[in-house]
């Protein structure tokens, strides 16, 4: 049971497929029969093979009651998942500040950030296909953003829906490094065996969104005309042979897809003139004042 587990390391392992049982006796199966277990030669293990309709299909560690929470309480939650080009991911995260259970929704098939008092749903378009993801949440820079006022407690529930392969669920006192950005590798024992290409995308909020109103409304504004942002940070790791070099010895570049959503940038500074009272270099002269 998670809410006993000594989670005071670097990381806690949440969910592994290895073994006879792979799945735990707390998970709650939706459609049961487009979930399977099945052995993968590149990983030289187990996965879990998430199939079917979204709306129908969950994969969910964590039952509904009380007494099967996670209780997982590392900042970083990390899934590592494989999906084709063009099938459907939806990722829902069930946090607890305290009294409430409020729910952190992320899907493909969605447009624009849709909030109430007790779940925000948020799109995600632009993770890498057709090759293993780390990807990285910050639930409670997440969980704080969108729901202001509220400080993150645990993470009680995770559920994932169609299409993708699941290998590994575990949590991180810190992010996972990514290109040019500081940050932990992943420890050795949830790592990818040697050879095999991933990458590693990292969710955060940089600004928040306005509050609901008090009908637990935000309105559908359009992803454009919100200020709320979510910031993404690539990072690829080649197998063997297969890096593309960037003109340094033993390094690669990577070249993420578009970011599913515009990251906000610092703006420009505007610097003042240094004499305000003296006319620049090709500065026209302004009007002349009136006599007094």
């Amino acid at each position: 049971m998670t809410h006993v587990a000594y989670q005071g390391g670097p990381s806690f392992e949440v969910f592994t497929p290895q073994g006879s049982r792979p799945l735990p006796t707390t998970a709650k199966l939706t459609n049961a029969k487009c979930i399977r277990k099945e052995y993968d030669k590149d990983l030289k293990g187990n996965v879990i093979c998430i199939e079917g309709d979204t709306t129908q299909t969950k994969f969910q560690l964590a039952r509904d009651d009380k007494a099967f929470g996670l209780n997982l309480i590392q900042p970083f939650l990390v899934l590592q998942v494989y999906a084709k080009v063009g099938q459907p991911l939806y990722f829902e995260f069930f946090v607890t500040d305290g009294s409430v259970k409020r729910r952190l929704i992320f899907s493909s098939s969605i447009k624009e950030i849709v909030q109430d008092l007790l779940h925000v749903r948020i799109p995600i378009h632009g993770i890498a296909r057709n090759k293993w993801m780390n990807l990285c949440f910050d639930i409670p820079n997440l969980f704080s953003s969108h729901f202001q006022g509220l400080v993150f407690k645990t993470l009680d529930g995770i559920s994932i829906g169609p299409t993708c392969k699941l290998r590994k669920i575990f949590t991180l006192k810190h992010a996972l490094k990514q290109d040019y950005i500081r940050g932990v590798d992943i420890p050795a024992p949830l790592d990818f065996p040697p050879g095999v290409e991933c990458s590693t995308m990292l969710f955060a909020r940089t600004t928040p969104l306005s509050a609901p109103d008090s009908a637990g409304k935000s309105g559908r504004t359009p992803l454009s005309d919100r200020s709320g942002k979510v910031a993404l940070a690539f990072g690829t790791r080649y197998a063997p042979g297969n890096a593309p070099s960037d003109g340094r010895p033993g390094t690669a570049c990577a070249q993420p897809e578009a970011p599913p959503m515009p990251v906000e940038l610092t703006p420009s500074k505007v610097v003042a003139s240094p004499n305000p009272g003296k006319r620049q270099v090709g500065e026209l002269p302004g009007p002349r004042a009136g006599p007094k």
